[in-house]
């Protein structure tokens, strides 16, 4: 697992069924949070599904690279999210359950809990959208993990607000609704989970 570092808090990041097809500020719930394992590398990566009033997004981070060695920049965003929902690392624990005669790995601490997203929406092709995110905030004060842990104010989100106030609507071409692929930067990786807990 990744280890929890007090010092990604306080850093400066700066400035209900469809999927969310354009870029901005949403608050929401993590519906689900899956452990995905590489096919054909050591990657290990969360899988975050937050669904808002406006639809879902999911959100993939690869806190493991393709060697085994730790991805920074995933951890960081991950030990932020550990910050805001109030999750402690001693809690963050796997709970393997079959799924259609196949084996899922979730993290449940992290299920029914809200959260909110800075998030960019881009067109993977004709048919996948991929999610990007900025950052994390605290829905009810809409503040970032280092605006709370430093005591300032809430700047994060009125900036990301305002970028994303005109953003354009991504559509895709949808054979069947229930269906929709949602791609992440590493669409190479086969998303599917293993028997074993890569923790």
């Amino acid at each position: 697992m990744w280890n929890y570092n007090e010092n990604d808090i306080a850093k400066e990041v700066g400035h209900g069924g469809d999927w969310i097809n354009k870029s901005g500020v949403y608050s929401g719930t993590i519906e689900s949070a899956l452990v995905i394992n590489s096919q054909s590398s050591d990657a290990q990566a969360l899988a975050l599904t937050v669904a808002t009033e406006q639809g879902k997004a999911r959100l993939t981070f690869w806190y493991k690279k393709a060697n085994g060695g730790d991805n920074e920049y995933a951890i960081s965003q991950l030990n932020r999210l550990m910050f805001l929902t109030k999750t402690k690392q001693g809690d963050v624990k796997p709970l393997v359950s079959t799924i259609d005669g196949k084996p899922k790995t979730s993290m449940p601490v992290f299920e029914n809990k809200e959260i909110g997203i800075f998030v960019e929406v881009k067109a993977r092709d004709e048919e996948n959208r991929e999610y990007n995110l900025k950052d994390f905030f605290e829905p009810k004060s809409k503040k970032t993990s280092d605006e709370i842990k430093n005591g300032t104010e809430s700047k994060n989100y009125e900036y990301w607000f305002e970028k994303f106030m005109d953003a354009e609507v991504i559509n895709i071409k949808m054979k069947n609704k229930e269906n929709e692929k949602v791609e992440t930067k590493h669409k190479k990786e086969e998303i599917q989970d293993e028997d074993e807990f890569p923790f």
